[in-house]
């Protein structure tokens, strides 16, 4: 009976956490911006909709069962980066991105010129990797993987070399004011 008892006040407090809990509300205003953006994305009305209604039931469950680990993370938080988070960037220093500044795949887009393209900055799998650079010469951007990568000295079809430590622009109008949508990291 005491399990029960237990069990039903554990799951209680997951319900009324995802309803007016913090980091659930994190996670929903995250869906929202998804669901904002559903307008520039290569998908139907239907799929987007689609996407979002799994998106959400899967979220409801995980932050029901296991809400203990979202607070248990904003404590750590709190207690050993005094709040601040744990990942600062300097972008005052330098406000160019890199690759190392992105992850995984996703799409790069321009805010001068609205050009957009779909790179890979870096994802891996359990025996092999594919990493992203961009020509210096031309904009235009490619994934090595582990073999290509270490023939230091890479260059593309039009002669330029291919980089990946140098700032990311855009291959259209070179502007270096880009954005990045991260689709799915690894």
């Amino acid at each position: 009976m005491a399990f029960y008892s237990i069990a039903f006040v554990y799951f209680l407090v997951g319900l009324v956490l995802w309803k007016w809990g913090g980091p659930a509300q994190d996670l929903k205003s995250g869906l929202r911006e998804i669901e904002a953006e559903k307008d520039s994305s290569k998908l139907t009305q239907r799929q987007v909709q689609q996407r979002l209604f799994w998106v959400w039931i899967f979220l409801f469950f995980f932050c029901l069962l296991f809400y203990p680990v979202f607070y248990a993370i904003k404590l750590y938080d709190f207690f050993f980066y005094k709040g601040t988070g744990s990942i600062v960037l300097d972008l005052d220093a330098d406000p160019n991105t890199y690759f190392f500044h992105l992850g995984g795949a996703g799409t790069i887009w321009c805010r001068d010129c609205g050009h957009a393209e779909e790179i890979i900055s870096f994802i891996h799998g359990a025996k092999d990797s594919e990493t992203g650079v961009q020509c210096q010469k031309c904009g235009r951007f490619s994934t090595l993987s582990d073999a290509d990568l270490s023939n230091s000295g890479s260059t593309c079809e039009c002669g330029g070399k291919l980089d990946r430590n140098a700032p990311v622009f855009c291959p259209t109008c070179k502007s270096r004011n880009i954005e990045y949508d991260l689709r799915y990291i690894t």
